[in-house]
Formats: C-alpha cells, sequence, structure tokens
C-alpha cells in the first residue's frame, strides 16, 4: 500500500475516533439505537458463554437474521471484553473499511485519487452510515462485504473466493445470495469463454458457498423447518402483509425519495449521469454493482416494501450511489468551463450537508438510545425485582428484556417464536395461544394490542415514563399483568 492510501487510512481513522464521540457524547450513555441490535446481544452472549445459538438459553433457535455479526459478537464475549465497548469497537472498524474499500473501488473505476479521498470521507460521515456504526447491527459489516465482492469481482477473482465470500454475506444477510446471480450473470456474459470453463467455475463458486452456509442451512431447517431464519416470514407479516401490488409499485418510487434526502441529494444526478455514460460505453464490469442495487430493491419492493429503521436495509447501497455519483458530479461541472464559482459553490454545498446532517444524525441516534433506555430498562429491571425466574413472559420487543431479565419469552412479533407469525394479524387468536403458554405477563406498546390485552384480561402494572411518552406522541411501553 502506497504512503497516500495509508495517510488516507489513517485520517479515516481518526474521523471514525470523533464520530463514534460525538454520537455517543450526544447520547450520553451506552446503548443501542434499536431493541434489534439487543436481540444479536442476547444470542451472542449465549453463543459465546454458553456456545449455543439461542435467545432463551437452553432452546436453541433462529431469530437471528445475521448469523455472521452474531458470531462476531460472540467473540468478544468469549474473549470477555465489555459487550459495548467490543460491539463500538466492530461498527468503527467496519466503517473505517467501508469508506476505505470505496475509495479504492472509485479509483480502480475511474482512475481519480482526489475523488477517491471525496468518496471516503462522504462515506465516513454521511450520517446513515455514522450513525449505522454505532447502532450495533450488521449494517457495516455487510456493506464492507458488498464493497468486498464488487472489488474483487472487477479484479477477476478466482471463483473459489468468490464463492466463500458470497457464503460468508449471506451468513450476514440471506439477501446476499443476490450476489451468486450477479456472479452467474458475469459468467455468461463475459466472452469469449468455451462453455466448458463457464461451468467449471460456475460449479467451483457453489460448492465454496455450500460449504460456508450448508452447517447455517441445516441448522435452520432443524430448528424452523426453513433453510432461512424465521424472522424473514415474521418480518414480512409484520410490515408487508397484505401483500398488494400497489404497494410494490411504490416502493421504487419511496426509494428514490429515500436516497435524495440529504447529501445524496446532489449525488444521485451524478451518479445517475455515470450510469448513463457506462450503459453506453457498455462498460459491463462498473455496472454490476449497480445491478445489483437494482435487483435488491425489486426483491424488497415484493418481498418487504417498507422503509423503517432510518431505511437500514438500503444502507448499504450508499457507498455505491457516492462512488457514482462523485465521479458524475464531477464530469458534469466540467461541461460548465467558466463557472468556477458555481463548481465550488456545489461541491462546498455538498461538503455543509455532509457535515451538518452527520451533526444532525447524532441527535437522532441520541433520541433512539435514551428512549430505549428510559423505557426498556426500567421495565427489564421491574420484571426481574418483581418476578419469578420462571415467569413466562410476552412481549413485542424482545431485545433488551429478554437480555436483561433472561426470562422464558413469547415473541408477540414473532423472531423467536415462529409460532405466533399465521396470527399476527388476529389478537384474539394470540390470545388463546398466551394462555396455552401460561403467559402470566405482556409487555407491549399498549395501544397496538388493546385486543389482545381485553381477551387476556390484563391490567397494568408497571408503565414507565408513560406521560412523558405520550406528550412526545409516543406509545407506552408497559407491563401488563394477565388476570387469572
Amino acid at each position: 500500500m502506497s504512503k497516500k492510501w495509508g495517510y488516507l487510512l489513517a485520517l479515516l481513522v481518526l474521523l471514525e475516533i470523533l464520530s463514534v464521540a460525538l454520537y455517543l457524547g450526544k447520547a450520553g450513555q451506552f446503548g443501542f439505537p434499536l431493541d434489534d441490535a439487543w436481540i444479536h446481544q442476547t444470542y451472542a452472549r449465549n453463543l459465546g458463554l454458553r456456545g449455543t445459538m439461542a435467545f432463551t438459553p437452553g432452546q436453541p433457535s433462529t431469530g437471528s437474521t445475521s448469523f455472521g455479526w452474531t458470531l462476531l459478537l460472540a467473540a468478544g464475549y468469549w474473549l470477555r471484553i465489555p459487550f459495548f465497548w467490543w460491539t463500538y469497537f466492530l461498527g468503527g472498524a467496519f466503517a473505517v473499511a467501508t469508506a476505505f474499500l470505496a475509495a479504492r473501488l472509485a479509483q480502480n473505476y475511474f482512475g481519480n485519487f482526489r475523488n477517491a479521498v471525496i468518496v471516503a470521507v462522504i462515506c465516513l460521515l454521511e450520517w446513515h452510515l455514522a450513525w449505522a456504526a454505532v447502532s450495533g447491527m450488521e449494517i457495516g459489516l455487510f456493506t464492507f462485504l458488498v464493497l468486498l465482492f464488487c472489488l474483487l469481482l472487477n479484479r477477476d477473482t478466482s471463483p473459489l473466493l468468490l464463492g466463500g465470500l458470497v457464503g460468508i454475506i449471506v451468513l450476514v444477510r440471506p439477501e446476499g445470495i443476490l450476489f451468486a446471480v450477479v456472479y452467474g450473470v458475469k459468467l455468461i456474459l463475459t466472452q469469449p469463454r468455451p462453455i466448458k470453463r463457464i461451468l467449471l467455475d460456475g460449479v467451483i463458486f457453489l460448492l465454496a458457498f455450500s460449504v460456508i452456509t450448508g452447517p447455517w442451512i441445516l441448522f435452520n431447517l432443524a430448528y424452523s423447518q426453513r433453510p432461512f431464519p424465521n424472522t424473514i416470514a415474521a418480518k414480512f407479516m409484520q410490515y408487508s402483509y397484505p401483500w398488494s401490488v400497489w404497494k410494490s409499485l411504490k416502493y421504487p418510487w419511496n426509494v428514490l425519495i429515500y436516497f435524495l434526502n440529504g447529501p445524496l441529494l446532489l449525488l444521485v444526478p451524478g451518479a445517475g449521469f455515470t450510469i448513463y455514460n457506462m450503459a453506453r460505453t457498455k462498460n459491463l464490469p462498473q455496472l454490476y454493482p449497480f445491478a445489483w442495487s437494482l435487483t435488491l430493491i425489486g426483491l424488497y419492493a415484493v418481498a418487504l416494501p417498507a422503509i423503517y429503521d432510518q431505511g437500514r436495509y438500503l444502507m448499504p447501497i450508499i457507498p455505491l450511489i457516492v462512488i457514482y455519483g462523485v465521479e458524475g458530479m464531477e464530469q458534469l461541472l466540467k461541461r460548465f468551463v467558466h463557472a468556477l464559482f458555481l463548481r465550488s459553490t456545489i461541491w462546498l454545498s455538498l461538503a455543509s450537508m455532509v457535515f451538518l446532517l452527520w451533526i444532525d444524525g447524532a441527535s437522532d441516534y441520541a433520541y433512539r438510545t435514551q428512549l430505549f433506555n428510559r423505557v426498556h430498562m426500567p421495565a427489564a429491571e421491574w420484571i426481574n425485582a418483581n418476578t419469578p425466574q420462571d415467569a413466562m413472559i410476552a412481549t413485542h420487543d424482545i431485545g433488551i428484556i429478554g437480555y436483561y431479565t433472561e426470562r422464558p419469552i413469547v415473541d408477540l412479533a414473532g423472531l423467536i417464536t415462529p409460532e405466533i407469525v399465521p396470527m399476527m394479524r388476529d389478537q384474539q387468536r394470540m390470545a388463546d395461544y398466551l394462555k396455552t403458554k401460561r403467559v402470566t405477563y405482556v409487555i407491549v406498546y399498549t395501544g397496538y394490542y388493546r385486543e389482545l390485552l381485553t381477551a387476556l384480561d390484563a391490567h397494568v402494572v408497571f408503565s414507565p415514563g408513560a406521560e412523558q411518552l405520550r406528550a412526545m406522541g409516543v406509545e407506552p411501553f408497559e407491563i401488563h399483568e394477565i388476570s387469572r
């Protein structure tokens, strides 16, 4: 690695330290902005300390969508490293690696080191990605692996290595399987090549992929009768059911609006210009990442046409937009030969938007993290202080409750209780199921489960911060005891 790349890496490390300090400092406390991050921690603790892939100790389950991320988190528990420090370290490391790889990919595609530096800095400070770095989620790891695949694919890496890499990507996010399709398309379109060579490369790729993913798929089949985690069906039922053509057709428009939010507003037109030029010149190698992005959006349009949690499923596409967008913006601005002021103004506007929204993103991170700590944490403490260890708890957000109480849990969102998924839209049926499981306490956002609570004849016994939450327009997260 040359000195200039070493200097860039050092710059990115310093910027990431500053970014993590800003976001954690704004929150004023350790925590995560999503309950799903606590689900990962619960699985990781049981895997790292007990050797079992389970949410409830001793009960193996497939409720972790990202086995690869859980495995990395589990290493911290096995090494006895405080889990907050380990999780933030991993998030920061993958944020730096993502920005650095984005710069390398931009350099490989367009040969402009200055633009590569701009790409790297934007990818580090773009507020969605900065938020993701301290979210406790697998977003940064998945995004890093996406860029690594694109970089290796552009270098004609062996099918053995690419097959293994795609296997790892699928362990991090199941939709990573789309990269197998991308590789297949490349095999077919790369000419001239004898058919035997194409088939041989395809077989080698699939063998490497199968060796990596095979044990995980067998585990899922054994405990959920599905090849992938049961969380996929649960998310579909929660956010996509009932499915409609209109909802799927509207999703790409919502995605476009999402990408036009913030500094990407200036980069999306540039990305479109770059992609147009690559298509016009039939530059297929550089179009593969764009094709993957479109395919991913198409998959979500059918299976999960909803944008939530700051659009976390779309965040891995952001570095690709930045790579294409910076190049395209420069090419477009070169057409204004005598408009130095205009070019300077646009670049300055981009830098200002990145910087200001990076700071503003810390406020959103702080709000979400504080909300979970202020509401879910006291609920878990109340359960520990007022219920027996074997009390059966039903809850919608299982993360913090499961991590800190270690009580047996029925998951009303279906992530670790797949039997719930078919009845998620029928609260009376759900109430009957909870009675058969001898549930004694229900912890939910009350306004969304009134029919269930009525059917169970449940009453509130603890309501942390209910008045303040209602004043903020947030439904209270309350503990209800079921009358016997």
